[in-house]
């Protein structure tokens, strides 16, 4: 069946969606009171136990603002505290001064799915059906101001087949994701067979100062406090080449502590998208300004903005690079027009406590809520909203309960596009590199919920979770609500475990294990099967799955 691109949505009947707004008004409302409520208790058990002993277990585990995923940089050490179960590790220090080259830790990473694919947070690993594994390592470099690392990845992916909607677009892959109307570059799957790659991982260059450092990396980024779904940048997609400058990260004043930092780099485009050449390149702008307050302890402030600028047959203006700052004049071409997006951040983190509440919350125009013309700007609000509350003991072993929720997508059905309003601009390929999302793994217009609860020891840890995924929804009112009411989503329940261990081996050096595991059911993934109300079997699905990682490191001896 050929769907139509650029499809405008009617009006939509009352009867039969008013059960379904009442639904989302209500799930959002509850959503919110339950992030509250345990975010509360966890600040209230700070009162009830009173300063916990500080320790690596706490410390840790609450990251900076911003972090560059790579093993050469030590505040990338929190994500994996976080993800990986490790805290009591004993984590690699700072290379020695007068070492000017040290070989980085070796990382194999590897994945299993039953049923389809799920990736998360991997970078350029394909983590699709069946098998997938991936080694990264590397050395890193000083001479003078100079730092160097080259950390390339080497990943392989079994990418197995399974069922994908029967719904296609006109002038896009059959492994393109048909419901975002054209307007996101993320594939269900990267083509058919096997897939093995070679990527720069998280390589680059920088010139450090005093007070700040530039550079050039292909490094993954991991913007703002988010455990599981950063709204901005998460470690998903492959790193892109960018040029980069920052200040600080404790760049001190009579107002405060500031970090702040601007980059611009090139995104690609997959090769499972459209068949365009003149739009595989674009150019995307960041800057991010962060603020800890040296009179209110704990409380840390940031504002980020991204924008994407298309580069229309590798057309690069030089004034596209202010554009960030500027926005769009009036007498800019209509070809270089380019699409902002932006996130506001608060955080209250007090590691001496174990305790860490944050929310941030931004615009998704066209980047995340991808139907040009249609989507409401006043609607297009997301947001995130956690907590983590650790409790270490005298014994040195600690529990740690976190919850997050996440909210991507429009709240009601959207009406179609007003003739008298003039069509805005968009950005093709949405906020994704390479086919895979830049931000959320959940990927574009979902909501999710997810709670875990750690218990952390000395050389053993290990934790358990749940997670409710509900993907798509902005797709799912403006195609399927009519038909299927509350009943059609593409939903998704997830309960798992997870161990970490941390042995010290005399003959390695520094090693660190890891394992996650689930079962997850999904029932009506990619709206398989939904067509137009003709078909009331709802696909439902197991999918078991696993993700192992070890981390050795040799110069840790």
């Amino acid at each position: 069946m050929v769907h139509e691109a650029k499809k405008a949505v009617g009006p939509v009947p009352v009867q039969g969606i008013g059960k379904q707004i009442e639904h989302r008004m209500f799930g959002s409302v509850k959503n919110l009171v339950r992030i509250l409520l345990l975010g509360l208790l966890g600040l209230f058990s700070v009162g009830l136990t009173g300063p916990t002993p500080a320790s690596g277990q706490v410390a840790e585990d609450i990251c900076s603002w911003s972090v560059r995923v790579g093993s050469a940089r030590l505040s990338a050490a929190c994500l994996d505290a976080r993800r990986f179960l490790w805290i009591s590790a004993e984590q690699p220090a700072a290379p020695p001064e007068q070492k000017r080259i040290k070989s980085l830790p070796t990382r194999l990473y590897s994945t299993y799915r039953s049923a389809y694919a799920v990736d998360r947070n991997d970078g350029s690993l394909w983590s699709g059906r069946g098998g997938a594994v991936s080694a990264t390592s590397g050395v890193f470099m000083t001479l003078g101001p100079v730092r160097l690392a080259i950390e390339p990845q080497i990943s392989w992916s079994e990418n197995r087949a399974f069922s994908l909607p029967d719904t296609t677009v006109i002038g896009l892959s059959r492994f393109a994701d048909p419901w975002v109307f054209a307007a996101v570059d993320h594939y269900l799957r990267p083509g058919s067979g096997s897939r093995f790659r070679i990527d720069p991982g998280s390589s680059f260059v920088e010139v450090e100062g005093a007070q700040g450092r530039l550079g050039v990396s292909n490094e993954r980024l991991w913007w703002g406090p988010a455990r599981r779904y950063p709204l901005l940048f998460s470690g998903t997609a492959p790193g892109f080449w960018h040029a980069y400058v920052e200040a600080g990260p404790n760049l001190k004043t009579p107002v405060g502590r500031f970090h702040a930092q601007l980059l611009w780099g090139r995104l690609d485009e997959s090769k499972w998208f459209d068949a365009d050449p003149g739009n595989d390149h674009r150019l995307l702008g960041a800057f991010q300004v962060a603020w800890s307050s040296d009179f209110v302890p704990g409380l840390e402030v940031a504002y980020s903005v991204v924008r994407h600028e298309p580069l229309p047959r590798g057309d690069f203006r030089l004034g596209q690079l202010g554009q960030l700052f500027t926005g769009d004049g009036a007498s800019e071409d209509p070809m270089h027009v380019g699409v902002p997006m932006g996130s506001l951040g608060l955080r209250f983190a007090y590691p001496d406590e174990g305790f860490e509440a944050y929310a941030e919350i931004g615009r998704g125009d066209y980047l995340l809520v991808p139907e040009p013309g249609v989507s409401d700007g006043r609607h297009s609000l997301i947001y995130i909203m956690g907590f983590s509350r650790t409790v270490a003991r005298a014994s040195g072993n600690a529990w740690r309960i976190t919850g997050e929720v996440l909210k991507q997508s429009l709240e009601l059905p959207q009406p179609g596009p007003d003739p008298a309003t003039p069509p805005r601009t968009f950005v093709a390929q949405g906020h994704t590199n390479q086919g895979q999302v830049l931000g959320a793994y959940v990927g574009p217009g979902s909501n999710a919920q997810y709670v875990t609860l750690d218990h952390l020891g000395e050389g053993f840890s290990w934790g358990v979770f749940a997670e409710r995924v509900r993907r798509n929804d902005d797709t799912y009112f403006r195609t399927h609500a009519y038909d299927y009411g509350f009943r059609g989503h593409d939903l998704e329940w997830t309960l798992g475990a997870r161990l970490g261990a941390a042995p010290k081996l005399a003959w390695i050096g520094s090693a660190a294990f890891s394992a996650e595991f689930g079962a997850s059911r999904r029932k009506n993934r990619s709206f398989v099967g939904l067509e137009h109300g003709e078909n009331r079997v709802f696909l439902r699905e197991w999918n078991l799955w696993g993700e192992f990682l070890v981390r050795l490191d040799r110069a840790g001896r």
